[in-house]
């Protein structure tokens, strides 16, 4: 990024980045403040502050940058709710660190019940974890669901990988339950 790229623009996306606990993680946050004008961050509300309904996002770039972005923009795209929301809970540090600690938790959990069952994952530092499955996706999706657990899509080509989305330490309880169930009846 530092070196410039002849018309070159970096867009980062840092979605999951308040939930990161690897200290080698950063933010492009401070080549933007330096002046790179060749990287546009993105940032979304729908994560670490459990705004996902309101669709509400923005993105850091240099003044240049963002003023060639406004001219491309279609109308307004925010909503008023939406936005008064989005700033309030910039400021509720307490609800910051408790889904933070809650995700942390619920992800420590969910990664113990798959070393246990030696199910392969993928190391996350998001609200979700993907892991392999031994059956068919839909089958996995059908017996979570008679336990009223949601799987959501395939991601293909990871079409023998589920992607699990960390909900609060209480949820994960029945989550990982069912785990150890499905796989004592051969369904995981």
């Amino acid at each position: 990024m530092n070196s410039k790229p002849a018309n070159t623009m970096f867009i980062v996306d840092e979605a999951y980045a308040e939930f990161v606990n690897d200290p080698r993680f950063r933010s492009v946050t401070p080549l933007i403040q330096q002046g790179a004008d060749n990287i546009i961050l993105l940032k979304t509300f729908s994560k670490i502050y459990a705004m996902a309904g309101m669709r509400v996002g923005y993105a850091v770039a240099a003044p240049a940058v963002i003023s060639k972005m406004a001219e491309r923009v279609a109308g307004e795209k925010l909503n008023y709710c939406g936005v008064c929301a989005a700033l309030v809970s910039m400021d509720d540090k307490p609800f910051i660190a408790y889904s933070k600690k809650s995700i942390d938790v619920s992800r420590q959990m969910m990664t113990d019940v798959l070393k246990e069952l030696k199910i392969d994952y993928l190391p996350s530092e998001g609200n979700f974890i993907f892991h392999h499955l031994s059956v068919p996706l839909e089958e996995y999706k059908k017996h979570m669901a008679e336990e009223h657990i949601l799987i959501g899509r395939a991601f293909p080509p990871a079409d023998s990988w589920c992607r699990v989305s960390l909900g609060t330490p209480q949820e994960m309880l029945v989550v990982v339950e069912t785990m150890r169930n499905m796989r004592a009846k051969g369904w995981l």
